[in-house]
């Protein structure tokens, strides 16, 4: 084998590992227990007549939508909002302030001070569990978009 064939051989499979390790590094690996949340969660239709739906994504990132009785983004000054979720003990964090950029999920950035905290219960999550008026999440087996 020539020396330039050689370099060429060399240099690929450099490449070819470096690209192993960057692949690596940029998956999304879920613990067990955190894989078990991944799925869409919906509250039943609330007095306003809206529910709250939260696709909580394997990635660590979510959608929170409001619908209405059809399904559809319609509560006005409630837009469908991004965010990212995690778990803390026996709490599921959500938030949702701000759409975060690619590189907070990458440092795990918890912001427990925005974040919706939710009780993990049985099968399902709830909002404001000691208050007069908790709201109970229940997982729903199709995925919204």
């Amino acid at each position: 084998m020539s020396r330039k064939n050689w370099l060429r051989l060399v240099l690929g499979v450099l490449l070819l590992g470096a690209s192993a390790v960057v692949l690596d590094f940029w998956a999304q690996r879920l613990a067990p227990s955190k894989a078990a949340f991944a799925g869409t969660w919906i509250t039943d239709s609330q007095p306003d007549g809206f529910a709250t739906a939260m696709v909580l994504r394997p990635n660590g990132t979510c959608r929170v939508r409001w619908l209405d009785g059809a399904g559809n983004d319609t509560k006005p000054g409630h837009p469908p909002r991004e965010g990212r979720w995690w778990l803390r003990g026996e709490t599921l964090f959500v938030d949702a302030s701000v759409e975060p950029s690619w590189f907070d999920f990458k440092t795990r950035r918890e912001n427990v001070a925005q974040a919706w905290p939710f009780t993990i219960q049985e099968e399902s999550l709830v909002f404001g569990a000691v208050s007069n008026t908790p709201t109970t999440l229940s997982r729903v087996a199709d995925a919204l978009p």
